[in-house]
């Protein structure tokens, strides 16, 4: 996993200071969707799974339509179910192919906005130990704004890429004390 160490030293005591590792967990953009959770680590297991949130960041208008891919290595996950997120007309497809998931939303009638719009939910059964890369790509993603209709093109994720570290079976030391969002 990718850390960043920060230190802060007193400029009047030279030898008062400290280090901090925190993980980079990136926002997204207009546009763009972010995997994982929004404070401390991007993925974070619980028991031999791994629950996945998806947020959107449509602050410039009213979202109606969005269809992202997530890839995994299917020999470290098998997805098991998916959540709604707030765009009605919800379906999502796991296990076809089996080293992703597609969530898929449209709604016309969608009033929903908001740099962190949650687009649904999905979970990751732990097949095996790794440090693996969790990816994605937005094939669609509609927004109403006050010039129109604004359609992204098909691009990879960026705040949403990033690696999970995971261990099979539920005996594991956890890192819970990194709170900062960067």
């Amino acid at each position: 996993l990718y850390r960043i160490a920060v230190s802060a030293s007193a400029v009047c005591e030279p030898t008062l200071n400290s280090t901090l590792l925190v993980a980079a967990n990136l926002l997204p953009a207009v546009a763009d969707v972010d995997l994982g959770s929004n404070q401390g680590p991007q993925f974070q297991q619980a028991g031999g799974k791994l629950v996945v949130p998806v947020f959107g960041n449509s602050a410039d208008g009213q979202l109606v339509n969005y269809q992202v891919e997530v890839f995994f290595d299917d020999s470290i996950f098998l997805a098991r179910e998916c959540t709604p997120g707030v765009v009605d007309g919800f379906s999502c497809t796991i296990n076809d192919p089996l080293d992703r998931v597609k969530l898929i939303a449209s709604s016309l009638a969608s009033t929903a906005e908001g740099a962190l719009l949650p687009l649904g939910s999905f979970t990751l059964q732990i097949k095996a130990s790794n440090v693996t890369l969790i990816s994605g790509q937005i094939r669609e993603f509609v927004r109403i704004t006050a010039d129109g209709e604004q359609r992204s093109p098909t691009q990879p994720l960026v705040a949403g890429f990033g690696f999970a570290d995971v261990t099979l079976g539920t005996r594991r030391a956890r890192l819970s004390s990194v709170s900062e969002t960067l």
